[in-house]
């Protein structure tokens, strides 16, 4: 059972204090107000008084939970290291980003001119995958639903493209020259 809320605990000081003083007349709360005065129970009230001002400024459901306002003052303050710490760790790694995906485009930058350097249409044919496929290909293999089944029918097409865009590129593949494959067009 969860621990009683301080509003708990005064309903049930002021049912105990209707029933102890029976001969007092009136309501329950003015009852109450006649035994808060006294002696034995001044003290404690202002005390409640205090705990009840400090946790109606806690978020709902905490005083209930049996949180204090002293630990949320505390967990406030720790809350407040932790967000600054996040802000400093985002910062970094924006940074970090920044700076690696300058890299990356240095680096992506440097390829592209290395390739560039060696690029043919042969060259294109034989690396060529399944983005340079005609889409009817790309739709076939793409509706196979088995994985090995689609690996083969991929492997199939490529096949047939090359076939057929090598015999395009060489009718006769007997005459090639190294270096003349820039010369004509891949369809």
């Amino acid at each position: 059972m969860p621990p009683k809320t301080e509003e708990e605990k005064f309903d049930e000081l002021k049912a105990a204090l209707f029933l102890e003083f029976p001969p007092l007349r009136g309501s329950t709360d003015a009852v109450v107000r006649q035994m808060l005065g006294t002696k034995s129970v001044k003290p404690w009230y202002g005390k409640y008084k205090e705990r009840v001002k400090l946790e109606a400024g806690l978020p709902e459901g905490m005083g209930a939970a049996g949180l204090t306002a002293e630990m949320w003052d505390w967990a406030l303050d720790v809350k407040k290291d932790r967000s600054t710490a996040r802000a400093a760790h985002a910062k970094a790694c924006e940074e970090l980003a920044r700076k690696h995906k300058l890299a990356v485009d240095k680096e992506d930058a440097q390829l592209a001119a290395a390739l560039a350097d060696n690029d043919s249409p042969l060259i294109r044919l034989i690396e060529a995958g399944y983005e340079e496929l005609p889409l009817r290909s790309q739709a076939r293999v793409a509706a196979i639903e088995d994985k090995k089944l689609r690996i083969k029918a991929l492997d199939d097409e490529l096949l047939a493209y090359r076939k057929t865009m090598l015999a395009q590129l060489y009718p006769d593949t007997t005459k090639f020259t190294p270096g003349d494959e820039g010369t004509r067009p891949v369809a």
